[in-house]
């Protein structure tokens, strides 16, 4: 319904059997989803939310930088 799953339609539109990326071979190991989860958030700022979510930029860069260190 939003940005997240469009993309990941658009990945799987691309893979073929055995996870092989049909346009240039590559595997596709992982995928992350990053978002709110679908439960009550305790109100409070909204950098505090994300925080403790762990889905402010801090923790997406570090999962970003952990998926790519590991993908080579």
């Amino acid at each position: 319904c939003g940005f997240g799953s469009a993309l990941l339609e658009a990945a799987a539109a691309k893979i073929a059997d055995g996870g092989q990326l049909i346009t240039d071979g590559k595997r596709l190991s992982d995928i992350r989803l990053l978002g709110m989860p679908k439960r009550f958030i305790r109100h409070n700022s909204r950098d505090a939310q994300l925080i403790k979510l762990g889905i402010n930029a801090d923790t997406i860069e570090q999962t970003a930088r952990a998926m790519l260190s590991s993908a080579k």
